[in-house]
This record gives structure tokens, sequence and C-alpha cells, in this order.
């Protein structure tokens, strides 16, 4: 419901400008009508399809922060533009006005900014007063419970009513200011003189006597389930659920790129970007820097590495050599003023130039553009010996740039901090990979090119 009404909202702004801006009324000229449609239909489907890609979690939903406000229209925005910016690409328009546009997508921000802020608690105001609220009531532990409060005081806009708690630990209860309905021997007398039709479970159930008698006692009754899963607790790691055929699974972690479609649309760009690059930049930037190794370190145009890849397999990587031949050790990180480097080679590897050759090894699928920087199998094993999950960013294809380097994370890793920062940022990047954010990587590297951080040499 807020989705479609930011919508209508957003395509009602559309009209109104277009007739303030556009519409000439004194000689009933309707300029470019059918044009704007076409872009007014472009936002209405920006905004759904947002929607739809947006968690549909009522926390997330009733979140009432002023930053996920600002973060969620950012998003809304950035769905809008880009449609309507790939549109005008396409069809190399000229009948739209630019200025109309800016007018509209800066009133746009403030509307769906003000939308997020009322239109959740209206409508759940509106749609869930106005009947019986769910009775719930909570067995087991209070330790769990307590987890639960801030999502039980959102619920309560949803239409639920928490009762209380059934437990044994009635002290404990109280010290957490839970009402205190009595011990789990009396639950099913407190399940129907609470007239409860929502029962909460604080921990996963293990099966005893009691929890089946439990279940088909709320089965009984017409009472509604709910068990809170405090096995990432318990384990002391989060997990995520998903089901594969009739099979029910947990992990450590989401993987987006483990989806096929997923997996292919990347490649799909990775090939996109690569294959012009090998064919027409490649050529003339081997040349540019053959010239300058002849003139000040001659030797091989490229130099090759074996690097730890995508679950720490072998392969050779390429690179346009900025050192002088026959240095030692190659184990050696490169520092800020390092001897082998040669003078021009400084200058190649500050403008990145050193890196394009492997987007070679992007075309034959050992790299990506975007991943975890490949390290050597030296410097692996010692990094791993920093943080217990270095090689998680392994699950993963390496990548000439990654979420790290656009962070300013590049350069030699003089501490364990530098190496904690790169991996978190590539567990990140593993974890929420969608194509916004490659793209939005690819633009940071672009950007840094230009404009190189203080820690590239």
């Amino acid at each position: 419901m807020v989705v479609v009404t930011q919508t209508l909202l957003a395509l009602l702004l559309f009209v109104v400008l277009y007739a303030l801006i556009v519409v000439d009324f004194g000689s009933g000229e309707w300029f470019g009508l059918r044009r704007y449609l076409i872009y007014a239909i472009l936002v209405a489907v920006s905004l759904l399809i947002e929607g739809s890609l947006e968690a549909k979690s009522s926390e997330k939903l009733l979140e009432t922060s002023i930053t996920y406000r600002i973060k969620r229209t950012a998003r809304q925005i950035f769905y809008v533009v880009g449609a309507i910016t790939f549109f005008l690409f396409l069809t190399k328009d000229l009948t739209i006005s630019r200025p109309f546009l800016v007018i509209y997508v800066i009133i746009l921000f403030g509307m769906l900014y003000l939308a997020h802020k009322i239109l959740p608690g209206f409508i759940s105001e509106h749609t869930f007063n106005n009947r019986d609220p769910d009775r719930a009531i909570l067995i087991g532990p209070v330790q769990n419970a307590v987890k639960l409060k801030n999502w039980l005081s959102k619920q309560s806009q949803l239409g639920y009513e928490t009762v209380g708690v059934i437990t044994d630990d009635a002290e404990g209860a109280a010290l957490q200011n839970f009402r205190v309905l009595g011990s789990i021997e009396q639950t099913e007398t407190l399940l129907q003189v609470h007239q409860a039709n929502l029962v909460i479970l604080t921990e996963l159930p293990f099966f005893s006597q009691f929890n089946k008698h439990l279940i088909q006692l709320c089965e009984r009754l017409g009472v509604r389930i709910l068990i809170y899963s405090d096995i990432q607790d318990k384990l002391g790691y989060p997990l995520q659920y998903f089901a594969d055929g009739d099979h029910r699974f947990f992990t450590l972690r989401e993987e987006p790129l483990e989806n096929v479609i997923n997996a292919y649309l990347k490649r799909a760009l990775d090939i996109a970007i690569a294959l012009p690059v090998c064919v027409f930049i490649l050529p003339i930037t081997s040349l540019f820097v053959g010239i300058f190794h002849g003139l000040q370190a001659p030797g091989p145009l490229l130099y090759r590495q074996k690097r730890a890849g995508m679950q720490n397999r072998t392969f050779v990587i390429k690179k346009y050599r900025t050192m002088y031949v026959h240095n030692q050790p190659e184990s050696q990180q490169a520092t800020r003023g390092d001897s082998r480097i040669f003078p021009m080679g400084a200058l190649f590897r500050k403008l990145s130039i050193d890196e394009l050759p492997q987007f070679l090894n992007v075309l034959s699928g050992e790299m990506s553009i975007v991943g975890p920087r490949p390290h050597l199998i030296e410097h692996n094993q010692q990094f791993a010996k920093i943080m217990g999950n270095y090689h998680i960013r392994t699950l993963v294809k390496p990548g000439i740039t990654g979420l790290a380097q656009v962070r300013g994370f590049r350069g030699e890793a003089k501490e364990e901090k530098d190496i904690e920062e790169r991996v978190k940022a590539d567990i990140e990047y593993l974890e929420n990979w969608r194509l916004s954010l490659e793209f939005k990587i690819i633009w940071g590297t672009f950007v840094q090119v230009f404009r190189p951080p203080a820690s590239a040499y």
C-alpha cells in the first residue's frame, strides 16, 4: 500500500508539473504529450520495481530513523533517474524539457521522503485500529524475549497486542518489565483465559514431550505459532535460510552470486566491458608502455605472476611490468619510493595503467571486473593467520577492482587493521552483491584513475 500510494503521488506530481511548466493553456498546446506519458510510465515502473526489491519486513517498513528514510528515498530516486537517463541515452530524445526533469526529481525526493515519514504509520493506524487486535503470548526463556522487545513494539502498530509471558523464570521476567502470566505447566489454562490467538516460542524447541504437547495444544485451540530462532545466537554466526527442491537448509551467509541469473548478469557485464578494452585500448597502451620500457627498463612488456583466485585456485595474473627486471624478492610488497620501480612505472601504478592487461584475465574467466583483489599465495597464507575468515573472500572471483579499493584500501598493507578493513569490505561485497553496487564500484574506480587516493603507489 505504501509503494502503490507513493507511485500514485509521483504520477500526480508529474501531471501537475507538466500542466504548470509545459502546457500552454492559452493556445491549447499540450507539447510532447505522448513522450511525457512514456517518462511518467518509466517513473511508475521504477518505483514499483524498487518497492518489490526492498525488504518486506514490517520492522523495515515502520523504521523511524531519518537515516533510513533518506537512504530509502535516495535509492528510489536512483532507480527513477537511472531509468530516465537510460531511456534518454537510447532515444537521444530532445523533446523532453531538461529543466522539467530536474525540477521534478528535486520535488519528488522531498515528496517521497515525507511519504516515508507519514504513510506507514497512517496506513497501519487506519488499517488495524478498527479491528480487534491479535493477542500474543510469549512462552519460554526471558533472555530471548528481551531481544524481541523492539520487534513487539512495532508489531503493536500492525494490530498485535502482547499480553505477557509464560515462563518459569518469573523473577527474571519481572526485572525486564514483562507481565508474567504464569508458569509453563499452566500454559493450556492461560491460553484459554487470555484468549490468545498467537503464541511466540522464544527459543527453538528441541522436540521434548512438552514441546510436542504445546504444538498439539495450539493446533487444537486454533492458535498460531511463531518460533523465534535463537540458533544463530547459540552458534555465534548469523544464518540464512534457503530451500532447494524439497529440502531446507541453513547457511552462514547470503551469497547473491550463487544465483545463476546474477552470475550470468555479472559475467555478461564483464565481457561487455573487457572485450572493447582488449580490442581497442590494450594495443595503444601496450605501445605506450613498451616505449617507456625501452627507455627506462628494457625487458618483457607483461609481468606474469601466480596469484590465488576463486576457491584459492592458482592462476597467472597479467600486468604491465612496472619494476626493473630481475628484482627480488617477488613476495615483498611494493612500498612508497620502492627502488625496484622505474620512474614511469611509478606513474603507471598510480594511475592503475599497469592493471589493464588483467582484462585478458577477465575474458578468460579467471577474474572479474569487480571482486576481491587476488593476492600472492604467500600473502594469502600470511593474511589468513590475521583473520580467521580471510578465505571467505575467495568464494567469488577475484577482481581488477573491488569495494575495498574504492574505499581507499589499496597499496601496501602495513598493519593488521589494513587487512581487516579489506576483508570486511570483500565479505560485504560478497553478501550484498547487486548490479547497482557493481556499477557504483566501477564508477568509483573510474574516478580514482583521475583522482588517485594517497594509498595508490
